[in-house]
């Protein structure tokens, strides 16, 4: 459910076919809009180096090699014209650096090189001014183009926070009016990749919390258009058990919570899955983990957690939900009908159906915050976890 299912596609099409072996989750419908914004870039860069040279700026020419070299076009050069300033093979790459999918980007030897080569990214760090994304004016209104035709409305890092979308007065085709509460993060930070400021792929729909109060310009290894903490991680509830506790008092730890026992707290973590895609290191997740203070931001979401085991432990059981089906039966008016209530249907009444995931519509993005912590409680994907002084034999006489 934390996964990113929206992206603008593929720049070349027939690339698109490696999906059956990747997996990424991709939706093609916003193409053109992906189109429109790398010609709008590309006219902007064009705008700049013509200006550069007009101003007869002495590291010109210096400009237009570096350029040359970051993007690994050396053999084909940039022609300087008045108005025409790049060559088609140059076009190209910029278009694919714009708007392509970091699948086409990774397969790339200059974004390789880029993405490797300290040296290049020296060269990237005097040609900053090209790629800036604060002094491009029309990159305001391509962001609200941007976040609204995402459709994301949580957040892919916490997913606690709404960022939503709205038109301030009513009139959803002037772009003007588009408002969101999200910040498109940058998961190649700018400071240090600024050659990717203002690449498609490089955006990611975020709130505020988390893109510039917590993450800053630390690096994160976990694309979030590939992989989701939903995929990689589980939650864990460790309560926080007293050492002068006698042992009766563990076997019934669980209800103790559950019942808000006023000595008992616990606190809850996001753990590794014990068997992670191949293409995943599980130094590289607890180092996401701990930039975005996961662990810390879910704390405050105790009392929802009992809520949910409350929910887990006596509304679903049988005879509750016999008695609801028998009052539903009664209140439809209809003699001799049952209406049985499934697990389903109660789960949908008690916390409300968009909470709820549906394995089948996968590429459906989430509608509620907090919606990969009710779902991990609901699908028994938790675990209890104790204190480190309880002994072995404790624990196996408490499971």
């Amino acid at each position: 459910m934390n996964q990113l299912t929206w992206h603008f596609g593929f720049a070349n099409p027939d690339a698109a076919i490696k999906l059956d072996t990747t997996g990424w989750l991709i939706q093609n419908d916003q193409s053109e809009l992906a189109d429109d914004y790398a010609d709008d870039v590309i006219k902007h860069l064009q705008r700049l180096l013509e200006n550069k040279k007009k101003g007869k700026n002495r590291g010109f020419r210096n400009l237009i090699k570096k350029l040359e070299t970051v993007l690994g076009l050396e053999e084909y050069g940039l022609i300087i014209k008045d108005k025409n300033i790049f060559t088609d093979e140059a076009n190209n790459r910029l278009r694919l650096l714009f708007r392509g999918h970091m699948l086409e980007l990774r397969e790339t030897d200059w974004v390789n090189r880029y993405l490797k080569s300290n040296i290049i990214r020296i060269e990237t760090k005097c040609l900053a001014g090209l790629f800036d994304y604060d002094n491009w004016k029309a990159m305001q209104e391509w962001r609200r183009k941007l976040l609204v035709a995402t459709g994301v409305t949580i957040c892919p890092y916490c997913d606690r926070q709404y960022i939503t979308s709205f038109d301030s007065d009513g009139d959803i085709k002037k772009s003007s009016n588009l408002k969101t509460l999200a910040t498109l993060d940058h998961f190649y930070v700018k400071s240090r990749y600024p050659l990717f400021a203002l690449s498609l792929f490089n955006f990611i729909p975020a709130c505020y919390g988390c893109n510039s109060v917590i993450r800053g310009n630390q690096d994160l290894k976990l694309y979030p258009y590939q992989f989701g903490f939903d995929q990689i991680t589980h939650f864990a509830v460790r309560p926080q058990i007293p050492k002068d506790q006698p042992p009766a008092f563990l076997t019934d730890l669980l209800v103790d919570i559950i019942l808000e026992k006023d000595d008992v707290s616990f606190k809850l973590e996001q753990s590794l899955f014990e068997h992670l895609p191949n293409s995943v290191r599980k130094e590289d997740v607890q180092n996401d983990i701990n930039i975005l203070r996961l662990n810390e931001v879910y704390a405050v979401h105790q009392d929802y957690v009992r809520e949910l085991m409350i929910i887990r432990r006596f509304y679903e059981n049988s005879e509750y939900r016999s008695a609801i089906s028998d009052l539903l039966s009664q209140a439809i008016g209809t003699e001799n009908v049952a209406y049985p209530v499934t697990i389903e249907k109660l789960r949908s009444f008690l916390i409300g159906s968009n909470w709820i995931h549906n394995p089948d519509e996968a590429n459906i993005p989430q509608k509620r915050p907090l919606a990969k912590l009710t779902n991990a409680f609901l699908r028994d994907d938790y675990t209890l976890l104790f204190p480190y002084q309880i002994q072995q034999n404790e624990m196996n006489n408490l499971l």
